[in-house]
């Protein structure tokens, strides 16, 4: 952490915007990216259920269950990839039936407009008094309107089919969403100093929950979409886990674990010094405070001293070893932090 962050601390935020990616969990790659709406996009419920007892039936205890972590992504930006993985549909890329839909084109001095596409059927016309006409494309890619009055310069609304490549998702009525691996970042900023870092929401099995909801602006451009879903449970990345939906990770730019306590076991430690001195390790761990795991730390990194060498000895590495009968304490001090705890050694003659 910089000087400037240690020294005056601000507001720390998440910003409202963030990206995403989907993976697909059979290949292992990106499907789709997006960016999302931080607000309210991760909500985990769970249902309670209550103990009573005694005199007045007084609630003493409540416990949960039937966890569920739902997740709504109000994208910014308008994908196909988003409609395929949510009706579960591969994109087809080919021919197929498109439509110009009330274009606008000029009519020449000879009363022929000419068509931006090749037109596979007749031609819908809306005329310039709002009155509307069927005629037949010309081998030539032209419509003729010389029968209807019309000046060169004049301008005309056609409405009509034509073939071209596309991209096309199938909305079947019967297949599955898509199942895969969401990944979520989000940046961190601090009211001082700008970023800081990112949280990452890793959710290893994402099954989209077959709904898609895209709002248009009124010049028909895409304002949002949204995309929601539901974390399935897997199986723990590390032994003793169990089921876990997924995983959030904060990552702070030169943020490192601080230790606040320091823990050395055994405690006391009882070695025998006849017939044959016995021996026994020190092991140190560091706590980082209420709500952390603990982490180990190597006893290269700390310091042993005895009080009483004459019943007990202790080396660089940590291990004690019996002299004489009695009692003596070994005063662990961690190097970087400072941090110091004792252990007790009862030695038998």
């Amino acid at each position: 952490m910089s000087d400037i962050m240690a020294m005056k601390p601000g507001l720390r935020f998440l910003n409202n915007v963030g990206n995403f990616a989907f993976y697909d969990n059979r290949v292992n790659q990106v499907a789709f990216t997006g960016s999302f709406a931080t607000s309210y996009a991760i909500e985990i419920t769970g249902t309670n259920t209550d103990t009573r007892a005694g005199r007045g039936n007084p609630l003493i205890y409540r416990s949960f269950s039937d966890r569920n972590v739902a997740i709504t992504l109000t994208l910014q930006e308008f994908n196909l990839e988003y409609i395929a993985a949510t009706v579960g549909s591969d994109i087809d890329y080919g021919l197929a039936e498109l439509f110009v839909i009330e274009r606008s084109i000029p009519v020449d001095g000879n009363g022929i407009a000419t068509l931006d596409e090749l037109a596979t059927g007749s031609v819908s016309v809306r005329l310039p008094d709002r009155s509307r006409v069927e005629v037949p494309a010309t081998p030539e890619n032209t419509i003729d309107l010389s029968a209807f009055g019309l000046n060169e310069g004049d301008c005309v609304s056609v409405t009509y089919m034509y073939m071209g490549d596309a991209k096309s998702v199938t909305i079947s009525a019967d297949q599955m969403p898509r199942i895969g691996r969401l990944v979520m970042e989000g940046v961190l900023s601090d009211s001082r100093v700008g970023e800081v870092g990112k949280l990452i929401v890793d959710i290893p099995s994402f099954s989209l929950d077959g709904s898609l909801s895209i709002t248009m602006n009124a010049d028909g451009s895409t304002s949002q979409s949204a995309i929601a879903g539901t974390a399935l449970a897997v199986d723990g990345t590390a032994c003793g886990e169990g089921s876990v939906y997924g995983y959030a990770r904060e990552v702070i730019s030169g943020e490192t674990p601080r230790i606040v306590d320091l823990i050395a076991s055994p405690s006391p430690i009882e070695l025998e010094a006849l017939p044959s001195p016995t021996t026994q390790l020190i092991s140190v761990i560091g706590s980082r405070g209420v709500m952390y795991s603990e982490v180990g730390i190597s006893n290269t990194e700390c310091a042993f001293v005895s009080d009483t060498p004459a019943v007990a000895t202790v080396d660089a590495n940590g291990l004690v070893t019996a002299v004489s009968a009695g009692s003596a304490i070994i005063t662990i001090t961690h190097t970087a932090s400072g941090l110091v705890d004792t252990v007790d050694v009862e030695v038998e003659g």
